[in-house]
């Protein structure tokens, strides 16, 4: 998969693609908030899920999100489901983490310290 960046200096989250074994990791930077950040993150890995088993968001890098951009992950992971792929977040930073305990979306998603701890636990879950 190729590496997809943003391309308008408007929006404030930037995204690279890139496979690591059989997973699609998914580098995000900046925020995921309100309407064209969430919305790009969407539309960007809406593409991703059918063609991959397993994709990794991760997530060090986000410095904001808010409850549109959690409801995109939700989204996101409804998809996931649909087509049979495995969707983890990686590495979320102290915020993220956070807006994913107070909304309860922590009992949710898979979510992992570091990226290759997620690589591993997707490791284990497509045979």
């Amino acid at each position: 998969m190729r590496s997809e960046k943003s391309e308008s200096k408007k929006l404030k989250l930037s995204l690279r693609t890139s496979t690591i074994e059989d997973a699609t990791v998914v580098y995000c930077r900046g925020r995921i908030v309100f309407r064209d950040e969430a919305e790009f993150l969407a539309a960007t890995l809406l593409k991703a899920v059918p063609v991959t088993r397993q994709l990794v968001l991760e997530l060090s890098g986000v410095e904001s999100i808010d409850n549109f951009g959690l409801g995109e992950l939700v989204r996101l992971w409804h998809a996931a489901r649909f087509h049979n792929c495995w969707l983890s977040l990686a590495a979320p930073s102290a915020h993220v983490l956070e807006m994913l305990h107070l909304t309860r979306l922590d009992t949710v998603f898979d979510i992992h310290a570091s990226l290759e701890d997620a690589l591993l636990a997707a490791r284990g879950t497509v045979a």
